[in-house]
């Protein structure tokens, strides 16, 4: 498996959120926050050292999973149709998780931050970019809606695809608009908006099945 500057750049922007904790090492907790919930409060820790150790696996780790799955995947040959798209996408991944992992550290530095304001219009953007591509990218078995219907059948892949792209686009917008809407409503519209994106291609891709077997 060859290496390129651009492989090593994503995984050179992964390490960033762990060097950013080492050089700060003596100023963060001793238990560090790593989750929290739809009020903006804390609910989760991990013991320092762990947590530091978490965002040095996430940011390298996602890339290089990214790296090695085109290699091992039984329809590696069609990823040059869509070499472009995975390559935004492995691109998107890396900065997606630095950014969160910078987020971490400036809060348990003791930057006021707010969790809604940061995370729903990250994960909008993220849908918004991938609803973009969604049309674009080919029968494989790592990246994309993979049902057991649009696994076992190229048309019926292709044409969740493309429907599911809008979706997706709109779901980013809901998630974008969300950072704004009350506490109390943030949870449910989260859950609803995901719910929409992984029922309705699954519902579609199983309809289109049946249809091709009709």
């Amino acid at each position: 498996m060859k290496w390129n500057r651009k492989d090593v750049a994503m995984l050179l922007i992964g390490l960033i959120p762990a060097i950013v904790a080492l050089l700060n090492y003596s100023k963060l907790p001793s238990q560090m926050a790593t989750h929290f919930n739809a009020n903006n409060e804390v609910d989760g820790f991990m013991a320092r050292p762990v947590a530091v150790v978490m965002l040095l696996f996430l940011g390298v780790g996602v890339p290089l999973l990214l790296k090695v799955a085109r290699k091992v995947d039984p329809k590696a040959g069609n990823y040059a149709k869509f070499e472009g798209v995975y390559e935004m996408f492995r691109w998107v991944m890396s900065i997606f998780m630095m950014t969160v992992g910078l987020f971490l550290v400036m809060y348990n530095l003791g930057y006021d931050l707010n969790v809604k304001l940061f995370t729903s219009p990250l994960i909008g953007l993220l849908f918004l970019i991938l609803g973009n591509v969604m049309g674009k990218i080919r029968f494989n078995y790592t990246f994309g809606i993979r049902t057991p219907w649009t696994l076992s059948n190229e048309e019926v892949w292709r044409k969740t695809h493309r429907m599911a792209g809008p979706i997706w686009m709109a779901a980013g917008v809901v998630m974008v608009v969300g950072a704004f809407v009350p506490g109390s409503w943030s949870l449910p519209l989260t859950l609803s908006t995901i719910a929409v994106i992984v029922v309705i291609p699954t519902v579609y891709s199983y309809w289109l099945h049946r249809q091709l077997k009709a």
